[in-house]
């Protein structure tokens, strides 16, 4: 449940009913005081009577706006009374506490005035949200920001962040390089907390599926390596089967010593087979062609693809610290932004 909105947010809703019109006496005096009306004083009053028109409709950003600009014109408690309201409207917690704080100070000798900002301020500090923030494998040069502001760590872990509700964006890095960002939104009254792992190239990734190993480039390699000695040893046994076939049998067998009987039957040469088992005989050869080609084609990319995943596997390029060698480390992770593949070299 949202904690209560200050009773106090506007003096029009809160005290005589319309302060925007009781606060131009009080103005004007100050004024009748001091020297004739400025231009910047008018503007001013024009600015303010604009931001309780609008706060009267509920067009609190517009009130905030008008009241913010007649404040900087012409500081005043009347105005920034009602700026820190419609700053608490608009989900600007923290300045419009800053804005009753400051009250505070100008109403020393307003005792009634003073309670009435001291109860708006407690509700607005019942609705400010927290967030506590854990950074692990923090760094001495790393800097932690939430929306691009720095902030203490240890802070952020202990009490944790006083911040407006809404969205905000918590980020760990050093320099201009971002080792982890995440977004988080916080509700009013509310106290989130978020633990972060400031990892960088070269370290153990953020967040990894369990039971998946990193290094699937690996394990990649090694099953293509499998996958090629095995079509390597099926084109084996398909030659070894052709070589059993009838049709070819008989016809190697007429064919005169020392003559190859593929080229023979290519040739065209039918020695004592009929046409239709001189072509069987033929198709027989083109495919024990196509398989021995295959069959040397696969053992070569099986013998590279084992090759290389025992390399990726056993070997460590950075041993002994002398001569450099490729290595390939690929790493899994899942952040905030989605899946990320990375490839160190």
């Amino acid at each position: 449940m949202r904690p209560p909105r200050p009773a106090l947010l506007l003096l029009l809703s809160a005290l005589a009913g319309v302060h925007g019109i009781d606060a131009q006496p009080a103005m004007a005096q100050q004024e009748d005081e001091e020297a004739p009306p400025s231009q910047a004083s008018e503007r001013a009053r024009a600015l303010f009577a604009q931001g309780v028109s609008a706060a009267r409709e509920g067009r609190w950003e517009e009130a905030r706006a008008a009241f913010e600009d007649a404040h900087a014109l012409m500081p005043h408690p009347d105005i920034l009374l009602n700026l820190a309201a419609a700053r608490a409207h608009t989900g600007h917690l923290r300045a419009s506490i800053a804005g009753y704080e400051q009250l505070l100070a100008q109403l020393a000798d307003e005792p009634s005035r003073r309670d009435e900002v001291q109860s708006a301020l407690e509700l607005l500090r019942a609705r400010l949200p927290r967030l506590v923030v854990r950074v692990e494998g923090l760094e001495p040069a790393d800097r932690l920001s939430v929306d691009g502001d720095p902030v203490d760590p240890e802070t952020a872990a202990g009490d944790g962040l006083a911040l407006d509700p809404g969205n905000h964006v918590v980020e760990v890095g050093s320099g201009q390089t971002v080792a982890v960002r995440r977004s988080v939104t916080l509700e009013e009254g509310a106290t989130a907390e978020v633990t972060l792992v400031a990892s960088r190239p070269g370290d153990a990734p953020v967040e990894v599926d369990e039971g998946f190993d990193p290094n699937w480039l690996a394990f990649g390699a090694a099953g293509g390596a499998v996958v090629a000695l095995v079509l390597t040893a099926y084109a084996w046994i398909r030659l070894s089967d052709l070589g059993d076939d009838e049709a070819f049998v008989a016809y190697r067998s007429a064919v005169p010593s020392g003559r190859a009987a593929c080229v023979e039957a290519e040739g065209g040469t039918p020695w004592t087979l009929t046409d239709r088992e001189l072509a069987r005989v033929q198709d027989v050869c083109s495919e024990a062609d196509a398989l021995e080609v295959l069959q040397w084609v696969f053992l070569g990319l099986g013998l590279a693809a084992g090759g290389l995943a025992a390399y990726l596997f056993f070997e460590d390029p950075f041993a002994d610290g002398s001569a450099a060698s490729l290595q390939v480390a690929p790493r899994l992770a899942i952040d905030e932004a989605g899946l990320r593949v990375t490839l160190a070299l």
